[in-house]
């Protein structure tokens, strides 16, 4: 499985963009690739596919969050969330930390509860140097409702250390549609002062997978604003995305580009194959010019102004090069084509009456690749974890 993707742009063709508020329907990239992919989404039960999602994922035992079975996780640590896991994997190999992690180090964390990404950066940052006083930073949306991931989990690691520090934004909501808890955060971080910047915002699409692309478009925007203020020049940025079958989803991966020297696609091991989940890795912050940020948060409230601000479907006026969107092109067709197999090999798991020894070899390997992970990526093993221990048939029976 190809994991990893580089999305290269010429220096000449990195500029500031120009922007525009566009009412009009994206184009669709993969048209082919693009249907067969939803009309697959479209035949999956949620119960079912809850049910099953896990046994066509290799790397599903490194961490089972299961409150009432903590000793069946592969990975001895229980971290706040399965993101831990994905961006301790991505910090080991995209090398994030080799030229920032100085006495100074500070990270950004946007739409980060209830934690994960913080928390593995904090843990990998203070494993290499556990006496350095590094500043982390974190904004996420306020909710009471308990869908809604937010700080309560992290609660404990919050408070453990004087250097965590978290925001709500000047109005206490943690909303980054509103400008002004984007400049508030900022400040508050320090503008362009972050070493790493994260940010792993989502929704709750298990009602309708098909709409996550669209859906999350103005929530990526938003994240890819805060980072750009809170970047140091020099950082690097992980923003989590689903899909990248529009146009105006691809041209954030242009306009992103612009201002670093490096941009990447990745999909972590710990990402379930079946869904579209993927992480933009971008590294070397090139900077941004002040008045031109002031433009982008101008166009981050643009939404709050509309009656429906889904009607909003492009903000960037640019006709993308044609060696770039060929890239995109051949990384759909790849990407959809491993995202459809695995999910055509969930259904068939689902639809076989017979399958509890085919179930007992998947989660054979399973347990294996966990262990290999762990090694590679210097966690410690559970070896009192009951899958290692004592695996036994009667467990799916």
């Amino acid at each position: 499985m190809n994991r990893t993707t580089k999305l290269f742009i010429r220096d000449e063709d990195k500029k500031y963009l120009d922007i525009i508020v566009s009412s009009n329907r994206p184009k669709i990239l993969n048209k082919k690739d693009y249907n067969n992919l939803q009309e697959l989404k479209n035949k999956i039960d949620s119960k079912d596919w809850d049910k099953n999602k896990k046994f066509s994922n290799d790397y599903e035992l490194i961490h089972i969050p299961n409150k009432r079975k903590k000793s069946d996780s592969i990975a001895l640590y229980e971290p706040l969330s399965r993101s831990y896991f994905k961006m301790v994997e991505i910090i080991f190999d995209f090398k994030l930390f080799d030229k920032c992690l100085n006495p100074s180090f500070k990270s950004g964390h946007i739409a980060e509860g209830p934690g994960g990404f913080m928390e593995a950066t904090y843990n990998l940052s203070h494993n290499i140097d556990r006496f350095n006083s590094y500043k982390h930073y974190g904004i996420t949306l306020f909710s009471n409702n308990k869908d809604v991931p937010g700080w309560t989990k992290a609660a404990n690691f919050i408070n453990s250390d004087k250097d965590i520090v978290i925001s709500y934004g000047v109005d206490n909501t943690g909303n980054i549609y509103n400008s002004k808890n984007i400049e508030y955060f900022s400040k508050l971080c320090g503008f362009n002062s972050c070493d790493l910047v994260t940010a792993d915002g989502g929704f709750d699409f298990s009602l309708d997978f098909n709409k996550q692309e669209q859906l999350s478009y103005r929530l990526i925007f938003c994240e890819i604003i805060c980072a750009l203020s809170i970047q140091k020049k020099g950082g690097n940025f992980v923003c989590k995305i689903f899909d990248t079958f529009m146009t105006s989803t691809v041209k954030l991966l242009f306009f992103l580009g612009c201002f670093y020297d490096e941009v990447y696609l990745n999909k972590p091991l710990t990402s379930r194959p079946a869904n579209s989940e993927k992480y933009i890795v971008a590294k070397g912050f090139k900077g941004i010019d002040y008045n031109y940020l002031l433009v982008l948060f101008e166009l981050v409230d643009v939404w709050n102004k509309k009656p429906n601000p889904n009607e909003i479907y492009d903000i960037l006026c640019i006709d993308m090069p044609d060696y770039f969107l060929k890239s995109i092109n051949e990384y759909n067709k790849l990407n959809s084509k491993q995202q459809i197999d695995t999910i055509n090999n969930t259904i068939k798991i689902i639809e076989d009456k017979n399958k509890l020894s085919f179930l007992n070899t998947i989660v054979e390997k399973q347990i294996v690749e966990a262990k290999k992970w762990c090694n590679k990526y210097k966690e410690k093993i559970n070896i009192k974890s009951n899958f290692i221990l004592e695996y036994r048939e009667h467990k799916f029976k």
